[in-house]
């Protein structure tokens, strides 16, 4: 029973974050990847969030329970992970033949995680809770924390995708600026939702606002990459 709740619920998530995906892939519809490809890497988003929350469990004796110390480390730890998912399933192949294509892959990444850490949230409800209430979950994570992985992870991606052409020095020196980049979005909007949202709806703005911009400022970038060359991508 418990393993058929948790399959509607990954179900649930999953589409929705198939909406951002479609919506995101048609950014580079005149060289698309390969759907294997695109498959492998959504898939080793979702994977990459058992790895996550091992590593938050151990760590948080250390940082305190509820404490802005465990919110910063536990999104460093996520962008990590993710930044090791996007490594494994694209930036150490030979699939990238293009700089939009770093970017292209963290965010398929980020959606595969965001699916799966979505799934989390939406399984009590669909067990004890109504309708209402899974649908109410299902829409402020499609809008919120979806967005949130895509926003952070995303950022991280187009750091590596002008880099790339620079050498492998100014990739590494991107990856970081990127990592911690990620870090900041993504610690910043769990800060002001979890400890701050409560009777304070400019929290709430902030949080949501930081992230949509950053959203607008990925699709600028995607813009940007596409007119960049990419002529040695392993050099």
């Amino acid at each position: 029973m418990m393993l058929e709740v948790f399959g509607n619920a990954l179900l649930i998530s999953s589409s929705l974050s198939f909406v951002w995906l479609w919506l995101w892939l048609r950014e580079d519809r005149l060289h698309p990847e390969p759907r294997s490809r695109v498959a492998l890497a959504f898939v080793g988003g979702m994977i990459v969030v058992g790895v996550a929350l091992l590593l938050e469990t151990v760590i948080e004796p250390l940082t305190g329970t509820g404490t802005y110390k465990t919110t910063v480390v536990w999104s460093f730890i996520e962008e990590v992970v993710k930044w090791l998912a996007i490594w494994l399933t694209a930036y150490r192949t030979q699939i990238l033949d293009e700089p939009i294509d770093a970017l292209m892959y963290a965010i398929i990444v980020a959606l595969g995680f965001a699916a799966f850490e979505n799934a989390l949230f939406i399984i009590d409800s669909l067990s004890h809770g109504t309708v209402y209430s899974t649908t109410r979950i299902a829409i402020l994570r499609f809008i919120g924390a979806t967005l949130l992985h895509v926003a952070a992870t995303g950022t991280l991606g187009a750091f590596i995708g002008f880099a790339w052409v620079n050498g492998r020095t100014a990739r590494r020196i991107a990856t970081l600026v990127g990592l911690l980049l990620a870090t900041c979005i993504h610690s910043l909007f769990n800060i002001w939702i979890i400890h701050y949202s409560q009777n304070n709806v400019l929290s709430v703005l902030a949080a949501f606002g930081m992230v949509w911009g950053t959203i607008g400022i990925l699709m600028f970038a995607s813009a940007r990459l596409k007119t960049i060359t990419l002529t040695s991508p392993h050099s």
